[in-house]
């Protein structure tokens, strides 16, 4: 249904909060995934978020792939590393930011005072890599002249699961005039 109808019923009209307590999908890359959490960060403001089955046989439905009668563990899905730029970076008391955003829901962030630390994440949804650029005017300090640290989670198509950039630092960023390009 639709995401903001949802938010108007439970959260303004009851003045509950909401939690999405049971997300899953057969998608191992994440992307599936990634999207919803885009979506539901924009228009629901959940202020929890429980991915249901972590371990599964299946392949796909679980960040981790595993024989469950032998308890081997066969696979890390690339969505486990998808979910961490998630869950590592957006922390409890961040507040997330609305913001004017030309690509739809592809970028969302969270800010948390106390530290004066900015989260953004972004996806692509697109075959081909895209150039994307942050505006960071509207902040009092912005570290400028300076590089800011970004994790990377990168799936190119026909990479062997070695190629891959699973969970990847960066320091590549250039702050400029409150503002930086990707």
């Amino acid at each position: 249904g639709r995401r903001d109808l949802l938010y108007t019923e439970v959260v303004e009209n009851s003045h509950k909060s909401l939690w999405n307590s049971e997300y899953g999908d057969k998608d191992g890359s994440g992307l599936s995934m990634a999207s919803n959490l885009h979506l539901d960060f924009k228009w629901l403001h959940n202020t929890a978020y429980v991915y249901w089955q972590m371990i599964d046989e299946a392949d796909g439905w679980g960040m981790l792939q595993a024989n469950m009668e032998s308890r081997v563990l066969s696979k890390v899905n690339t969505k486990h590393y998808v979910f961490a730029q998630y869950t590592r970076h957006l922390r409890p008391g961040m507040v997330v930011l609305r913001m004017k955003d030309d690509s739809g829901a592809n970028t969302i962030a969270g800010y948390d005072e106390d530290r004066r630390r900015l989260v953004i994440i972004g996806i692509n949804v697109d075959k081909e890599a895209q150039d994307v650029s942050y505006d960071l005017s509207k902040f009092s300090q912005v570290g400028d002249g300076t590089n800011a640290t970004r994790w990377i989670t990168e799936l190119r198509q026909g990479a062997s699961e070695g190629q891959q950039l699973l969970y990847a630092k960066k320091t590549d960023v250039a702050l400029r005039d409150r503002k930086f390009a990707l």
